[in-house]
C-alpha cells in the first residue's frame, strides 16, 4: 500500500528566515481570519527582546491551510525588503505545530481601524498628532501604499486582497501593505484565475473577478486601489454603501460609480474614476498614480515632493 504523501513539503522551507519558535512569546491576539492568527508578541534574540506581530494557523487548520500559508511566506520572502511592504522579521516552519510568519510591530493597527478613529477623535488621555488626518495626508499614504504596489507589480506579483484592513501604520504615519495570504507569483503565466472558494470581499474587487473564473492581473490590484483611496478620504468609509452585493456587478457594468465624497480633493477622486475603469488596460499602472499623487503633494512644498526613481 502507498504511503500518503503529506500536503506540506518538506521543511525547513526558508533556512536563511528560520527561528527557533522557543524563542517566540506570544500575547495578546490581535487579528483572527479564515485559517489564520495574529498576536502581538515578543521576539527574544541575544538576550535582546523585541516586539513582533506573529501570524500562525489556526489548531484545527487542514493540511492544505498550512501548504496555503506556506506559500503566504514564500510570497513574503519572494518579495524582499521595501519600506512600504510589512517587513519580514522571521518564521518558524520546522516544527510542525509552530508554523510562524514573524513581521515587525506597527503600533498604530491596520489603516481601516486608524481611519475611523482620526473620524471619531480619541478620548483617552492627550490626543496624539498623528490622528490629525487632513487632506495632505490623505495623499501622503495613498502615495505610499501605491509605492508599495508598484513594488509588488515590478515583482510580478499580485497581491489580490488590497484594501484598508490589510494595510497597517506606523511611526510619522508610515504605513505598509501586509496581508499577502491571496498573494501569487504570475511570472510563468501573467495572470492568476479566481478561486471561486476564496472569501474576497466583492467590493473591493474588480468586474473581472466578480464575473466569476475570470482572468485577473495586477491591473485588478489598481482597481482595489481606488477602493482604497476612497476608504482613505471618507476616513474608513464602507464602499458602495447602499448598493446591495447582489446588484453591484450589473450597476459597474452598466457606468455606475461611487460619488465623490464629502470633503474629497478633486483630484484624488480623479484617480478613483481612472483605476475603477471598466477595462483593466486603461487603468493607470502604480507607477502612474504613484506620480500623479506626488505631483499633488507637491503643492504642499518641495519637501514632500520625493519621486522614487523608477528602477
Amino acid at each position: 500500500m502507498q504511503e500518503m504523501v503529506p500536503l506540506v513539503p518538506a521543511r525547513p522551507e526558508f533556512p536563511g528566515f528560520e527561528v527557533d519558535p522557543s524563542r517566540v512569546t506570544l500575547g495578546e491576539r490581535i487579528g483572527s481570519g479564515a485559517f489564520g492568527l495574529a498576536y502581538r508578541a515578543t521576539l527574544t534574540t541575544d538576550e535582546e527582546s523585541e516586539d513582533v506581530v506573529v501570524k500562525t494557523v489556526k489548531d484545527n487548520a487542514s493540511e492544505e491551510d498550512k501548504l496555503s500559508f506556506l506559500q503566504e511566506i514564500r510570497a513574503v520572502v519572494d518579495l524582499g525588503v521595501q519600506k512600504n511592504l510589512l517587513g519580514l522579521i522571521g518564521c518558524c516552519t520546522v516544527v510542525r505545530d509552530h508554523l510562524y510568519l514573524i513581521t515587525e510591530f506597527m503600533p498604530y493597527g491596520d489603516l481601516k481601524g486608524f481611519l475611523r478613529k482620526c473620524q471619531e477623535g480619541i478620548s483617552d488621555g492627550p490626543r496624539d498628532d498623528i490622528y490629525n488626518f487632513e487632506v495632505m495626508q490623505m495623499y501622503q499614504v495613498g502615495r505610499q501604499i501605491a509605492r508599495g504596489m508598484d513594488h509588488i507589480a515590478r515583482s510580478r506579483y499580485i497581491h489580490g486582497d488590497l484594501a484598508a484592513r490589510n494595510v497597517l501604520v506606523g511611526e510619522k504615519l508610515t504605513v505598509k501593505i501586509s496581508d499577502f495570504g491571496l498573494a501569487e507569483d504570475i511570472y510563468s503565466r501573467g495572470y492568476r484565475r479566481q478561486d471561486h472558494l476564496q472569501k474576497v470581499p466583492w467590493k473591493w474587487m474588480a468586474p473581472e473577478r466578480l464575473q466569476g473564473g475570470e482572468a485577473y492581473t495586477a491591473q485588478s490590484d489598481v482597481w482595489s486601489f481606488g477602493i482604497v483611496l476612497y476608504e482613505i478620504s471618507t476616513l474608513g468609509g464602507d464602499p458602495y454603501p447602499d448598493v446591495a452585493i447582489a446588484h453591484l456587478q450589473e450597476r459597474l457594468q452598466t457606468g455606475f460609480r461611487m460619488s465623490k465624497p464629502e470633503g474629497c480633493p478633486a483630484g484624488m477622486y480623479d484617480l478613483m474614476l481612472q483605476c475603477w475603469r471598466w477595462q483593466p488596460a486603461e487603468r493607470p499602472s502604480f507607477r502612474t498614480l504613484e506620480l500623479d499623487l506626488d505631483k499633488q503633494l507637491a503643492f504642499y512644498g518641495p519637501e514632500y515632493a520625493t519621486p522614487t526613481p523608477c528602477t
